[in-house]
């Protein structure tokens, strides 16, 4: 007989390229690590400061970071968004955290795919985007994951 597992999803906003938009990169740290609780306000200017005398429990923290990338957008990241992926992405490296990327809308960047779902690990275009968002966010290309977004 097996016990349920518990799984619990964060989803929090996006960075943006300029600073005081979307979700400071002290704020992933802080919610990685399980400091912060549901209902809390991000404030994209001044990032919840965290008592590192208090440890949250094991519950509160993540086990599993995931990015999430468009496939048809990757060319467009700013030097700044990625500086800031890189600050994230090493702290978390730090903590030992398993980190994933989720490269999405994979059927509109290359047109085999959106012609047949099937081919998406046929299709070399992808297989290029995969290493050039291995290569500009830091994530091994085997921790990255082509999907097709569904609306």
């Amino acid at each position: 007989t097996g016990s349920n597992l518990s799984v619990a999803l964060c989803d929090i906003m996006g960075m943006e390229t300029r600073d005081g938009l979307g979700i400071h990169p002290d704020d992933i740290i802080s919610a990685a690590k399980g400091y912060i609780k549901s209902g809390y306000k991000f404030n994209p200017v001044s990032p919840l400061k965290p008592d590192p005398r208090k440890r949250p429990p094991v519950t509160d923290q993540a086990h599993c970071i995931i990015y999430i990338v468009a496939a048809d957008q990757l060319s467009l990241l700013s030097n700044n968004i990625l500086d800031k992926l890189k600050r994230v992405r090493n702290e978390l490296n730090d903590l030992g955290l398993p980190q994933v990327v989720l490269l999405t809308k994979v059927d509109a960047a290359c047109p085999l795919v959106k012609e047949d779902l099937c081919k998406v690990y046929k299709s070399i275009y992808i297989k290029k985007q995969i290493e050039k968002c291995s290569q500009t966010v830091g994530i091994p290309a085997n921790h990255i994951l082509p999907v097709k977004n569904y609306h």
